[in-house]
């Protein structure tokens, strides 16, 4: 290998004969850079040092190529100094060892042009026993691309710097979200929903991940991507023929039922229905009684007494804040109740700076006006949550399994454990013995009613289309 003016000559134009010695050479390779990195593989096998120069600009390609070759050389024995434009190769014997490629096609063909001499000489490390196993093609899934855009893959962030927060409220696609609750860095966030989460509801009281810009400053947007798991769910249909169900609240420990004792009146059917959809959800409820200083609220208290109901008495000009505040701190109670029954009222006592919108009942009609109009959580002095709900005239149960429903009904369901397997526990059921004792007058006044409630909600939830027949019950 010598140079003939300004052309290489390597062993007379022909190429490097098999077992050919080669000679060592002094090179300015400023126009032919591309193959210092094999030619000072060659050197290193040559007879005598060789120089080579003018290649400085090799430290910038896909790796440090003078680095990478010097250090690779001199690990397998030989000899390569770096100089300011090249490198200075002294011939050694040559040990056997890794060549490592540093993701660089060039010094993967100077450790072949090596590795062809030296056998015991590899150009992959030792533990790579597949470099091109993370192409494996399990890691991505086709799919037919009409528009040319780039195939999806099954691989999504860690997102490993997520912050956590709690949804505060939800309006209109933005989630505003409380980070670093009880820290020194508390904070509100607004924030939206990330792409893979637009099926997925979100709903206040969720426990959420989210990146981004999560300062709360005035202007920034977090995005939220992912749910933490729920613990329990409070949920309700449109109706009872609608079986999909409308999530209100996530990750409650408590259901407020709020009831006026007159104006509006009283609904007791309302309040089964809270009553199974807590217990359907696990959410222990408590019943809270409005306006007691305008109508006696003992005949319809009455009806719930086979209940273990923890019920509270409000009067209009004296809510009992201290005493609710010792049965809601440290909890996340969601109030719920029928339009103009003092709920907002009530929740204004509770957290005095709330300022949530109330309303009068219309003297003609008897109903209240709806003022609520978004669900908002609340933070309680001394602790807890409290989870303002709009007001509502209906509470479908069409997502409920009936057989969750008489054991809501805690005074019945311990004597419908005596009924036949597969009752329906209606009024045509045979053998059925909450029907046989109400016929017989066990059950009391009362007993009675809250027997019709039961059949009521059983008939409404099993006869509409889609839904279990009414003459069969799972068991």
């Amino acid at each position: 290998m010598h140079r003939d003016g300004e052309a290489l000559v390597v062993d007379g134009g022909v190429g490097l004969l098999g077992g050919a010695s080669v000679p060592g050479i002094d090179l300015d390779l400023s126009t032919g850079g591309e193959l210092a990195p094999a030619l000072v593989a060659l050197a290193a096998l040559a007879n005598a040092p060789s120089t080579i120069t003018g290649i400085g600009h090799l430290r910038g390609h896909e790796t440090d190529r003078l680095a990478a070759l010097a250090a690779e050389i001199t690990g397998l024995g030989g000899g390569a100094t770096e100089l300011d434009e090249g490198l200075a190769i002294e011939p050694r014997p040559l040990q056997g060892g890794p060549w490592r490629a540093y993701d660089d096609h060039r010094m993967a063909t100077a450790g072949a042009i090596i590795a062809g001499v030296e056998p015991t000489v590899s150009w992959l490390p030792p533990d790579d026993d597949d470099p091109y196993e993370q192409y494996d093609e399990s890691l991505i899934r086709a799919r037919p691309n009409p528009k040319a855009n780039r195939p999806r893959s099954k691989q999504r962030p860690a997102h490993d710097d997520a912050v956590v927060g709690r949804v505060v409220t939800v309006d209109r696609g933005r989630y505003q979200c409380l980070v670093d609750e009880g820290g020194p860095e508390e904070r509100e966030v607004i924030s939206t929903r990330a792409r893979e989460l637009r099926k997925s509801a979100i709903v206040t009281g969720d426990r959420v991940d989210l990146v981004g810009d999560a300062s709360g400053v005035e202007g920034s947007l977090a995005r939220i991507v992912r749910i933490h798991d729920r613990r329990t769910l409070l949920r309700r249909s449109a109706d009872d023929t609608d079986a999909v169900e409308r999530i209100i609240v996530a990750n409650a420990d408590q259901l407020l039922i709020v009831v006026a004792s007159v104006n509006p009146e009283p609904r007791p059917r309302l309040v089964d229905r809270y009553l199974v959809a807590a217990f359907d959800a696990g959410i222990e409820p408590l019943l809270v009684m409005t306006k007691t200083d305008l109508a006696d609220p003992a005949p319809f208290l009455a009806q719930f007494r086979g209940l273990d109901l923890r019920v509270v008495e409000s009067r209009s000009d004296a809510p009992p804040v201290d005493e609710l505040r010792a049965l809601l701190r440290d909890r996340t109670t969601v109030a719920v109740g029928h339009s103009g029954v003092g709920k907002s009222t009530l929740v204004n006592a509770l957290v005095p700076d709330a300022r949530r919108a109330t309303g009068v009942v219309n003297a003609v009609t008897g109903r209240g006006r709806h003022t609520s109009s978004s669900t908002v959580s609340l933070r309680l002095p001394g602790g807890g949550w409290i989870i303002d709900t709009p007001g509502v005239r209906s509470f479908g149960l069409g997502h409920v399994d009936p057989d969750n429903i008489l054991r809501s009904f805690g005074d019945l369901a311990e004597i419908g454990a005596g009924c036949p397997r597969g009752c329906t526990h209606l009024p045509d059921a045979p053998d059925c013995e909450l029907v046989e004792r109400a016929a017989a007058g066990e059950l009391g006044e009362f007993g009675a009613e809250r027997l019709d409630s039961l059949q009521r909600l059983l008939t409404t939830l099993m006869t509409p289309s889609g839904r279990t027949g009414a003459d069969t019950l799972k068991p």
